[in-house]
């Protein structure tokens, strides 16, 4: 079986801000796992989905893109309605949850990347992004299947970044923490940038789900943050497609340290979910 991981992520990498405040000090991302043989039939749904909400000349092409879709701008102008905006958001969250994906979420806390060999060399980013990778060769592994990869295009220095540090994990075929080599389930060294504003089905869901995701996650370890209403349902939706088999320790960039009382609460928190 075929399968593709899609993707983005909610943060930055500057770690010189990251003591300042805490949308700084944590990056988190967040993979959507889906069949090849999924992806059109569902893709062909969200698009029959978007024609019922959103009024748009035919030959425009409609991305569900988060910033937009929060602030009410664009061809999304009709969600600044409060009761157009709940409507949207029992619909689409009902869409997601019969959709079948698994999310792979992982969580960067910039402080802590000293004793991560590979982050000194690509950065947080890069870092986070390979772990993540380890977790989905280890995901396909179970299911005796194999896949590619595809990620959101951000700047051309991070994406050579990420290429340079997932293609060095193929090419010495590393062995993930379950004993599986990297080549026995990628196909191939490259990844796959691709812009936001192209209509691929896996990355505008994990665009849509990477900040509610990780903003309600950090709130539940205790950080100051303000998930929306919406964010709630929405961290339950996606815990309900955390894979069996992910423990806690392996989805936290560093693992949890009993001297760091935050990446502590924060691994408290994806345990009490089965991450």
């Amino acid at each position: 079986m075929r399968y593709r991981l899609y993707i983005d992520e909610s943060g930055d990498e500057a770690v010189n801000l990251a003591r300042a405040r805490v949308e700084h000090r944590y990056l988190g991302l967040l993979g959507i796992v889906l069949r090849i043989d999924d992806i059109r039939p569902h893709r062909n749904r969200m698009e029959e989905l978007s024609v019922s909400f959103f009024s748009t000349d035919p030959d425009d092409e409609l991305v569900f893109h988060a910033t937009e879709m929060v602030s009410g701008t664009g061809p999304f102008g009709c969600l600044k309605c409060p009761a157009i905006r709940g409507a949207w958001d029992r619909i689409f969250l009902r869409f997601l949850t019969e959709t079948p994906f698994d999310a792979i979420p992982i969580v960067v806390d910039k402080f802590g990347l000293d004793d991560v060999a590979y982050a000194a060399e690509f950065g947080p980013y890069a870092a986070g992004v390979i772990r993540l990778v380890e977790l989905y060769v280890d995901l396909l592994a179970r299911r005796g299947g194999s896949g590619d990869i595809m990620l959101e295009a951000r700047s051309s220095h991070q994406d050579r970044l990420v290429a340079a540090g997932c293609a060095e994990m193929w090419h010495r075929n590393v062995v993930t923490n379950t004993g599986i080599p990297w080549r026995s389930i990628i196909s191939k060294p490259d990844v796959e940038f691709r812009p936001k504003r192209r209509r691929h089905f896996g990355l505008q869901i994990a665009d849509l789900c990477v900040k509610p995701y990780t903003r309600c996650l950090l709130q539940r370890a205790g950080q100051a943050v303000t998930p929306s209403q919406f964010a709630g349902s929405l961290w339950e939706m996606i815990s309900g497609k955390l894979p069996a088999g992910i423990g806690v320790d392996e989805c936290l960039l560093p693992m949890p340290n009993p001297e760091n009382k935050e990446t502590d609460a924060l691994a408290s928190v994806c345990d009490a979910t089965n991450v």
